[in-house]
């Protein structure tokens, strides 16, 4: 019987960054989300989110690890897919369709197949040790608003200390658009209404009463969000229907002064359209924690390099959601105290 192992754990803590550990004979990948991988991948690579496919390819790889990357993509593709859809039975369905996976992946491996083959499910969170949802959006945002960056590199770079060449805005009656009202997105909308922001936000898989409850207002569709807000943050995956949603058509329907905050995944903002939308003026400011190629940046030797580092009115930081002390030891903590239950240590 093959061993099942479940790794799950929040995102950057480096749970696909640790495939490159093995070697490409030994491991088959099956990319779920489709998202690129954080080395130079010369491994046998599966990409595909249909169930039925991932236990065809778990059945014919001869590979001693299969690595599902990642996991929780497959409930959430069919919890999106099924949104809509009433009644209890869509999470029976789920939950049957994830345990018949697991069931088949532990079955004793068959052929030339190794007998000590490991399946590990790579589980992404949102949230960190303690269930306190991660995000860096309200940072970000007040950083672009008062023009901190500039001001910085101005002060440190060209020894100026000239407070009035950085004049910015308030957020006290700015209008926040959210883009995917989930866990992270109203926790977003808690803050924002501490600084007096009036909130917006468009999520078409949550109940209407949701949004009164959390101080927003509920938007019918994308554009007509895009065409009120000041700034705009996105709480979305990364899928089929999210891919380059913000492009030169989507900006184009946005304030000129507009900021976009994308803490969620690259992809979702096409970053050559957004580069020719800062430069040309026809937004204010972009503030990113994730990039489309940002995983390349991660293999040994390589450059990384955007035409976006440019503008400055662009921040940008290295996916640093869970890269903290203290994010770090309450992982470690959290670790400690599974292995010890599993093991029924006290």
């Amino acid at each position: 019987m093959a061993i099942i192992v479940m790794i799950y754990g929040q995102s950057g803590t480096g749970k696909s960054t640790s495939l490159r550990n093995f070697k490409p004979e030994d491991v088959c990948i099956v990319n779920v989300s489709g998202k690129p991988l954080p080395f130079k991948n010369k491994h046998k690579t599966f990409n595909t989110n249909d169930y039925m496919a991932i236990s065809a390819a778990i059945e014919k790889a001869p590979a001693k690890s299969i690595v599902i990357d990642d996991a929780t993509y497959l409930m959430t593709d069919e919890f999106m897919r099924t949104a809509k859809t009433t009644g209890y039975q869509k999470f029976t369905d789920m939950a049957l369709n994830f345990y018949t996976l697991v069931k088949s992946a532990a079955k004793p491996p068959e052929g030339n197949k190794p007998d000590d083959r490991i399946v590990y499910f790579l589980g992404h969170s949102d949230t960190d040790a303690n269930g306190n949802e991660k995000f860096k959006t309200i940072g970000k945002m007040l950083d672009l608003a008062r023009q901190s960056i500039p001001a910085h590199r101005d002060v440190c770079d060209n020894h100026n200390w000239d407070k009035y060449a950085f004049m910015g805005h308030e957020l006290r009656g700015a209008t926040l658009g959210i883009l995917g009202f989930g866990r992270i997105g109203q926790r977003v909308a808690h803050f924002a209404h501490a600084f007096d922001m009036n909130i917006v936000a468009y999520d078409p898989y949550l109940p209407v009463e949701l949004f009164g409850k959390n101080n927003a207002t509920r938007m019918e569709t994308i554009p007509e969000l895009l065409k009120v807000a000041d700034y705009v943050t996105i709480h979305m995956p990364l899928n089929d229907e999210t891919r380059n949603l913000f492009n030169a058509e989507s900006i184009s329907k946005m304030k000129s002064d507009a900021v976009v905050l994308n803490m969620a995944r690259g992809g979702i903002v096409n970053e050559q359209d957004m580069y020719e939308a800062l430069k040309a003026g026809k937004i204010g400011g972009y503030a990113s924690d994730v990039m489309e190629n940002e995983l390349g940046g991660l293999t040994e030797g390589a450059g990384f390099d955007s035409p976006l580092f440019e503008c400055d009115n662009f921040i940008v930081t290295p996916h640093l959601g869970a890269q903290s002390v203290d994010a770090s030891y309450d992982i470690g903590q959290h670790i400690i105290a599974k292995v010890k239950e599993a093991l029924n240590l006290q």
